[in-house]
């Protein structure tokens, strides 16, 4: 219930038990769990908006985290949305011990030696550092930089990396902005900007292969 409470996430709240509390679990345990952790959130979130001075209860939509931010509500259209998200995460959760096992073999036998281990780590920073420069600068897209994406992220929005790379002044390089700042940040910068549809598909299709390619390679990787 407090995870749920805190992040207005009544199923990531059910998530979270089940995945780090609980050792035994049954189905009737899910639906307890399930329903004090909606109950939950959605009393958190009626408090916030009387908080506010926005007396409102809504139950198809979930207010935001606190504070008057211009976070676009969730509503109950979007949920189909991500559980696209939440499958395609699963299966490329899947995907990944297919992947680096054997990769994680091939280190014990070919890259034994300390020599050989450091060599890969610098191929490997070699390769990311230039990838991350090359890519936005070869198909990235400049957008106007306004404080719009900042404001929706709110205190996070401090710190980010909105670079130009090769874009005019008072432009940002989008898929700049998606491979140089941390993965929850670039969730939070895709999920609640202001202008929908402002990053492109296909550079965030771009950035999302080039974290699970580089996240398999990296695991395991002598540091």
């Amino acid at each position: 219930a407090g995870v749920a409470v805190a992040f207005s996430a009544p199923i990531g709240g059910t998530l979270f038990v089940m995945e780090e509390l609980a050792t035994h679990w049954s189905q009737s345990l899910t639906w307890s769990t399930a329903l004090c952790a909606s109950f939950g959130a959605f009393v958190g979130s009626s408090l916030r908006s009387l908080a506010s001075g926005h007396i409102s209860i809504d139950l198809t939509s979930v207010a935001p985290l606190a504070g008057e931010q211009p976070y676009p509500t969730i509503s109950i259209k979007d949920v189909p949305f991500f559980l696209i998200i939440a499958v395609a995460a699963g299966l490329l959760g899947g995907i990944l011990p297919l992947i680096q096992r054997p990769l994680t073999l091939f280190r014990f036998q070919r890259i034994s030696t300390p020599m050989r281990r450091l060599l890969e780590v610098l191929l490997v920073a070699s390769i990311t550092a230039a990838t991350r420069v090359t890519f936005p600068l070869l198909g990235g897209s400049c957008l106007a930089m306004t404080n719009d994406v900042k404001h929706a992220l709110g205190d996070e929005g401090q710190g980010l990396f909105f670079g130009r790379m090769a874009c005019p002044q008072g432009e940002m390089n989008d898929l700049g902005a998606l491979l140089y700042n941390p993965p929850e940040t670039v969730g939070r910068l895709l999920l609640h900007t202001v202008n929908p549809g402002e990053f492109g598909a296909g550079n965030v299709v771009i950035a999302l292969a080039f974290t699970f390619f580089f996240l398999c390679w990296t695991y395991g990787i002598a540091v």
